[in-house]
């Protein structure tokens, strides 16, 4: 009997033993299925993340964030550079990303003018609603970034400026002046001008063919009736206002105009070496403003000063790098200079006279000009325009002089590359 019960139970046992270990089985499946489960789910989502690390963050967002341009205090990241290009090629270049990298700096600019307007309006009392910066968004089509929204509060702050602050600034009426002007190259060259007027030569003729300002050789040399300032301001000079209205009428006059730029230059080229077979030459240059300039440079030359010091001090073409290096040349090239360089009767060493170079642009001449006639006038629409334009003009100079060294720019070529390859998406 108990060799019975015994077996009974033992075989209860091993029974019940191999139910608990198919529940065991069961549960222990679940719990597999349920780790393997969150395991592919953890995967997706590492690969996922991986994926955007990688592929987005490391080569986009992180170099999105990294501080680009400084002023004021101010920082702009690379993201905002990037909405601002975008906007002002929707502007500006009517969505064709091929001109991004000729607006690079000028965007750089915008942005910091931005701070010193806004900065600067606000201490007038001047400022734009959010309602008038969406308005001209939505006239546009412009998209919602801040970037794009600045762009749009500086030009509204501007035409705000203009009309409530500088505008009435511009009197009704003053003393106006008629002139008449050329630019020229050299005090020499206006001697010469003036000589050939005294012969009677007509001054539009001369104008049309000599002058070196687009303005004056485009009409005659004729600058119009306007008021005190507006000549300054209609072609780019500083201090010529002055001497028109110092001149009586009827007298010819002279104003020396360093920094104006003009078509045209001269260099003196140097050729350093030749190959073996004189097919290449390789040459340092000096470019200067005029034939009068560059012949005394050559004239020191030619007394034995050193080439590369005098080229420092006075060519207006300096590589970085390189200096006054300019290279190999062949007879293939299309410079103005190959026909000294390649001619292998010029011995390495040798110094070329001036060589007239069209194509290169150069600062500094003088002004010939005459004052017609003098009177009290109103101001014409044109001349308030113009007051209004320098007023402002001279407002952002001041505004930039005094945050100069606040403004700092990070940009690199690698960065300036990155910005247009993002914004031409």
């Amino acid at each position: 009997m108990f060799k019975t019960l015994f077996k009974r139970k033992n075989s209860s046992a091993k029974s019940s033993g191999r139910k608990m270990n198919s529940w065991q089985k069961q549960a222990l499946r679940q719990r597999i299925i349920a780790i393997v489960g969150g395991v592919t789910i953890l995967a997706v989502v590492t690969m996922l993340i991986s994926g955007w690390f990688f592929g987005q963050y490391l080569p986009v967002d992180r170099h999105k964030r990294v501080t680009v341009i400084e002023v004021s205090g101010q920082k702009f990241n690379m993201g905002y550079y990037i909405d601002a290009l975008r906007g002002y090629n929707q502007l500006y270049l009517e969505g064709n990303s091929q001109l991004l990298p000729y607006i690079l700096d000028m965007t750089v600019q915008n942005i910091q003018q931005f701070v010193l307007v806004r900065d600067g309006a606000a201490k007038l009392g001047i400022k734009v609603s959010n309602a008038e910066i969406d308005k001209l968004r939505r006239a546009y089509f412009l998209p919602r970034s801040q970037a794009v929204r600045d762009i749009l509060e500086m030009a509204l702050l501007s035409e705000k400026l203009q009309d409530e602050h500088f505008g009435p600034q511009v009197p009704d009426s003053g003393d106006t002046r008629d002139v008449i002007a050329i630019f020229l190259e050299s005090q020499r060259q206006l001697e010469s001008i003036k000589a050939q007027l005294n012969a009677g030569a007509d001054f539009a003729e001369l104008a049309a063919l000599f002058s070196l300002d687009s303005t004056t050789s485009g009409n005659g040399g004729a600058l119009g009736l306007h008021a005190n300032g507006v000549f300054d301001y209609q072609l780019g000079t500083a201090g010529f206002d002055d001497a028109i209205f110092e001149l009586e009428p009827g007298v010819w006059g002279t104003f020396d105009d360093a920094d104006r730029s003009k078509q045209g230059g001269y260099w003196l080229i140097k050729i350093i070496e030749r190959n073996e077979d004189n097919s290449l030459a390789h040459v340092s240059g000096i470019l200067l403003g005029s034939i009068e300039e560059a012949e005394e440079i050559k004239a020191r030359l030619d007394a034995g000063e050193d080439f590369d010091t005098l080229a420092k001090e006075y060519s207006q073409k300096l590589n970085d790098m390189s200096g006054a290096d300019l290279g190999w040349v062949s007879a293939a090239d299309s410079d103005v200079f190959k026909d000294f360089a390649m001619d292998t009767s010029n011995p390495v060493g040798t110094v070329s006279s001036p060589i007239k170079d069209a194509s290169q642009t150069t600062t500094g001449g003088v002004w010939l000009f005459k004052v017609l006639s003098s009177e009290i006038a109103d101001t014409t629409e044109e001349d308030r325009d113009y007051l209004i334009g320098k007023f402002f003009n001279d407002w952002m100079s001041e505004l930039q002089e005094a945050a100069a060294d606040t403004m700092i720019n990070h940009l690199d070529t690698e960065k300036r590359a990155f910005a247009v390859a993002q914004a031409s998406r």
